[in-house]
């Protein structure tokens, strides 16, 4: 299971106004990309002393847990959210509570525990695109998170509504990012390629790909679409 957390330019959302902006909150996950040292060092500087610095807090814990596989770490984030989500209304948080669930689910070796959490990330994702609808980044969030999920949960319906949402928006010129871009057409090829529409899903790799090389962007994403160019093209 990949976890993705891209820092990028964005635009002011008119729909929900929460006390850190979308930026802010996604320059703090911007730490995700940063080695395991540099987070452990601003967490230990990281004073708590409102909801905002709080939920700060809560966001590096998850990426020191990702990168260390460290559940104890994971539940100690998940502990912060839900004391955060229960004072504030933040679809944001709430969409990061998700993550972290599916974290334990990833992490925890008890098939009962695991179960458990996946389905709690499903509820409470859907919860935060509840809270905020037109949010993308909570889309995206959703869609990259859920897309790893096992086919017995039944999620794809789901992720394909989140990446046809963004796509949507892609094609109405409200999303711009290169680096949002790249990974919504590889998602969507990875989708076409589920469905057995090789032909499309070629497409949308391509798509991937020619926006990485122009913007000389190199990342996960971008380097599986060459693959399956390489692998699907006659």
């Amino acid at each position: 299971m990949r976890w993705r957390f891209v820092l990028c330019w964005l635009c002011v959302s008119n729909v929900c106004f929460y006390s850190l902006s979308r930026e802010e909150i996604m320059k703090t996950s911007s730490y995700f990309q940063s080695n395991l040292f540099t987070i452990q060092d601003v967490v230990r500087k990281q004073s708590v002393t409102n909801s905002d610095t709080l939920l700060v807090k809560a966001i590096l814990l998850s990426a020191i847990g990702t990168k260390t596989n460290d559940n104890k770490v994971i539940r100690e984030a998940i502990s912060l959210l839900e004391q955060y989500v229960k004072k504030e209304k933040n679809a944001f948080a709430v969409a990061y509570l998700a993550m972290n669930y599916a974290l334990v689910a990833r992490y925890d070796n008890n098939a009962s525990i695991k179960t458990q959490y996946s389905q709690k990330a499903i509820r409470t994702f859907r919860e935060a695109v509840e809270q905020d609808k037109k949010e993308w980044y909570i889309r995206f969030l959703r869609g990259n998170v859920l897309f790893e999920f096992p086919e017995f949960f039944g999620v794809m319906p789901t992720v394909k509504e989140d990446f046809f949402y963004l796509e949507d928006l892609v094609k109405k010129g409200e999303l711009k990012d290169p680096s949002i871009l790249v990974s919504v057409y590889y998602f969507l090829g990875e989708i076409y390629k589920l469905d057995k529409k090789i032909s499309q899903a070629l497409s949308y790799w391509q798509k991937c790909v020619e926006i990485a090389d122009k913007e000389g962007m190199v990342n996960e994403d971008v380097e599986k679409a060459k693959k399956r160019i390489e692998l699907f093209s006659d």
